[in-house]
């Protein structure tokens, strides 16, 4: 196939719309389906739309608080892979420059 021929890009084009079509599809029918048969718990965020993290962590921040407030102080969260993205040298840059501590490569490497 010629690469300068525009004709030959168009199958490929083609089946990538009707995946993005297909997957859509499945993707609402797969929501409507769960959210119908009431089967995501309440307070699961991921993959839901107007359910942000920020929102769940202000809830945990808050169930802490008043739990505290009652006098019981047990708080077990797992936030690892919240922090998943987060380019850790630019991190450790940062924490370097505003606190003047240096942090040598052995002491953040797992």
């Amino acid at each position: 196939m010629d690469p300068a021929q525009l004709a030959n890009y168009r199958s490929v084009s083609n089946l990538s719309f009707l995946s993005k079509l297909l997957e859509r599809s499945v993707s609402a029918q797969t929501t409507k389906y769960f959210n119908d048969c009431d089967m995501l718990p309440p307070l699961q965020s991921a993959y839901r739309p107007r359910h942000l993290t920020e929102i769940t962590l202000i809830k945990i921040s808050n169930d802490a608080v008043l739990t505290a407030d009652q006098g019981i102080v047990v708080i077990l969260l797992d936030y690892s892979a919240a922090f998943d993205t987060v380019d850790h040298d630019i991190t450790f840059d940062i924490l370097e420059n505003k606190f003047g501590r240096p942090i040598s490569s052995s002491q953040h490497n797992p």
